[in-house]
């Protein structure tokens, strides 16, 4: 994703204020050949907690859970670009995001109840940022871009900290990385053209903890399941990658284009070499709509908790899967749309925890894991034309994964069949307009509680048991939000006030289920807790003013 170019426009700065967040966004010229833009954004939240109290929950009980530093973030962004002449542009550009959040878990807290080793104080902070420079050179039958950018994010837990009993357990992690890129886009003549990409990926992570292990990945209903002994050290590793592309993009017939290419990538990590062909056909069946076929080879790097030395296996080969995509789209009049299109994906190499009762359970985890998604996705269009715009999206998915060791093939634990969008705006006047958002989609798959065990690691501490991973649905999730905004004035300066209330239905929505822990006291006790989203009936008021 990159941020799109300033606007050469006298400097103008908008400023925003509603109950969540706080903002300002300023851009503009600086000069008849430059011009840039710079936004940030600050959450509200720190001023609806009260710090160094036990939160309450509906009913007014007490939760375990005191706000030490209740959960805030800001982020910015930046750009600036420079059109030296007629040939040549350089952009600089910047992003920033900083979450945090604190909190003490006395004896009360779920957390605590489940893994007592949360109990006590913990913080959490993540944070990144980045700074891009882009030359484009523009000549009469090519383009090059070229670029280098830097990249630091860092994320650091701390847990369990108790006054005068333990420092507590922590994980940090930190990571730099340069990149370095270049295209050149290359015009043969009228019905060719070439495309060469190259990048170099310098990329160095740190890792600093103290911690329990938890071998598990995604196809594992809960990490508790596979718990190893607390684990402590400092790993410093290179994952320097590069690759080279090619795309040859060619009319084969007036009603017929076609794209072949081929990505060679190495990664100095593991160690492995690919080269991956992609293929896209466009059949322009009229001036308003097109059939389109593509495929593709993919590959990626596992994540670190995989494979890294101590906490993970350095042998484990990277995921690979395969893509293939036929659709078809359609122009229609007064600003109507549609496109239908069709996805079949196979994944390879995905990793597999081992439990302890695995011969080479020393090894932690293996490329045993494959994995399948395919689905059709419609979408139906209108921009604004008069008064109105609007879309609408129906998404039917199905994805699934395969343990090769025991060939048993379940559900992906965020498999959801359907998954239906709507955005509706409208607009009454010259000052007043309003409209709505509204989701709804099937149950995401989760796997039953069936029974209670003891903690082998706390006396009179209960665990579940699970029953058949991932074979269970949650109850349909739905949710509308509903805006209105009118233009204003405000000391003679162009104002905009905002009405909004998210979840206007109040509809309570269940992501997930545990144990409630404060009425398990035996392994008889198979009381199940519904965990709601938290994301009660949520009204909101704004102002903006521009100058």
């Amino acid at each position: 994703m990159s941020l799109r170019s300033p606007r050469h426009q006298a400097i103008t700065t908008t400023v925003d204020f509603s109950l969540f967040n706080t903002g300002f966004f300023i851009e503009g010229a600086v000069s008849e050949d430059s011009a840039f833009y710079l936004s940030g954004r600050k959450s509200n939240l720190p001023l609806f907690f009260n710090t160094g109290e036990e939160e309450t929950d509906d009913d007014g009980e007490l939760t375990g859970v005191i706000i030490n530093d209740a959960p805030d973030d800001f982020d910015a962004q930046g750009k600036y670009t420079w059109d030296v002449d007629a040939n040549n542009v350089l952009s600089l550009s910047f992003t920033k995001a900083h979450d945090s959040a604190g909190a003490n878990f006395n004896q009360r807290a779920e957390i605590a109840l489940k893994s007592p080793e949360f109990q006590g104080d913990a913080k959490f902070i993540r944070s990144f940022d980045s700074q891009n420079l882009l030359w484009d050179h523009y000549a009469a039958n090519y383009q090059l871009k070229l670029g280098i950018g830097v990249l630091n994010s860092e994320e650091k837990l701390n847990y369990g900290r108790q006054q005068g009993k333990q420092a507590g357990y922590y994980i940090n992690e930190h990571s730099t990385q340069y990149t370095y890129k270049g295209r050149l886009n290359y015009v043969i003549n009228q019905r060719n053209q070439l495309i060469v990409d190259a990048a170099y990926f310098d990329l160095e992570s740190n890792f600093d903890y103290d911690t329990f292990q938890y071998i598990c990945t995604e196809s594992d209903p809960d990490c508790d399941i596979n718990k190893r002994d607390q684990i402590k050290g400092q790993i410093s590793t290179d994952l320097d990658s590069y690759f080279v592309g090619l795309n040859y993009v060619t009319e084969l017939t007036q009603t017929l284009q076609a794209e072949l290419g081929a990505q060679w990538q190495h990664s100095k990590y593991s160690d492995e070499t690919f080269v991956q062909p992609r293929l896209a056909l466009n059949y322009f069946v009229s001036d308003t709509s097109t059939i389109s076929l593509k495929y593709g080879e993919y590959n990626r790097l596992q994540d670190l908790d995989n494979i890294l030395p101590q906490i993970g296996n350095p042998l484990l080969k990277s995921q690979t899967s395969k893509h293939t995509t036929l659709g078809f789209s359609q122009e229609l009049s007064d600003e109507w749309s549609w496109s239908a299109e069709g996805y079949y994906k196979t994944m390879d190499n995905l990793p597999l925890a081992l439990d302890e009762s695995q011969p080479d359970a020393d090894l932690l985890y293996s490329n045993e894991v494959t994995g399948t998604a395919y689905g059709l996705d419609l979408l139906v269009n209108k921009n604004k034309t008069e008064n109105w715009y609007g879309w609408l999206s129906l998404s039917y998915a199905k994805s699934e994964r395969t343990n090769e060791r025991t060939n048993i093939t379940r559900d992906f634990y965020a498999d959801t069949p359907l998954v239906l969008n709507a955005v509706y705006q409208y607009q009454f006047n010259e000052r007043w307009s309003g409209g709505f958002n509204f989701t709804a989609r099937s149950g995401q798959a989760y796997t039953p509680i069936i029974g209670v065990r003891k903690n082998p690691d706390y006396n009179e501490r209960y665990l579940p048991v699970y029953g058949e991973a991932f074979s269970k649905r949650h109850e349909l999730y739905h949710r509308l939000d509903i805006r209105f905004e009118r233009q204003t004035d405000f000391f003679g300066l162009d104002a905009k006030l905002v009405f909004e209330v998210m979840n206007v239905l109040a509809v309570k929505n269940v992501n997930s289920i545990d144990l409630d822990y404060k009425k398990v006291h035996s392994i008889n006790d198979l009381i199940i807790d519904e965990q709601e989203d938290d994301f009660g009936l949520r009204p909101s008021v704004g102002f903006s003013v521009s100058f």
